[in-house]
Parts: C-alpha cells; sequence; structure tokens
C-alpha cells in the first residue's frame, strides 16, 4: 500500500475515533484495481440509517480537516467521494 494512501487512512480513522470513541472504529484503504483509493469505515454501535444521516456531515468534516479524498464520478458527471462508511464488521 502506498505511504500516502496509509496516511490518508490513518488520519480519517482519527478523526472518527475522536467523534465515535476510539477502539470503535475500523479503517481500510485499497489498493488494487479500480477500488483503488477508496477508503472503507467500519463504525461499531452505530446504526446503517444512522450513518447515512451523518454521512454529508462526516465527509464535509474529513475534507475540512485537511484529508485529501478520492473521487469517482457518476453518470451526469457528479462527483462523489470514494469513501464509505458501514456498522461493524461482521
Amino acid at each position: 500500500m502506498s505511504v500516502e494512501l496509509k496516511q490518508r487512512a490513518a488520519a480519517v480513522k482519527r478523526l472518527l475515533e475522536a467523534k465515535f470513541g476510539k477502539g470503535k472504529v475500523s479503517v481500510r484503504a485499497e489498493q488494487r484495481g479500480t477500488a483503488y483509493g477508496w477508503i472503507n469505515c467500519w463504525i461499531t454501535g452505530v446504526s446503517m440509517q444512522q450513518l447515512r444521516l451523518r454521512e454529508p456531515a462526516l465527509i464535509r468534516e474529513i475534507e475540512a480537516a485537511g484529508i485529501e479524498l478520492s473521487y469517482r464520478y457518476g453518470d451526469a458527471s457528479e462527483k462523489y467521494p470514494a469513501i464509505t462508511f458501514q456498522p461493524e464488521r461482521w
């Protein structure tokens, strides 16, 4: 995994742990193929519905902290950040 990608994932984890509590966040950065640059976050104790409602605010906080995210583009050139938030991993 590239050092830059690892550092971004670690920075996202620190920010989310400050918000949700230490030990309640797991973060993984993807480094293979078309998923390269994606950051996947699993958070314990939060439902999927709560995460969907908070997702825009979380992304704004990550960007405001100066953490650079990768982006993907939709059909109409819509720009989406390449980050996912999930309830705890099984």
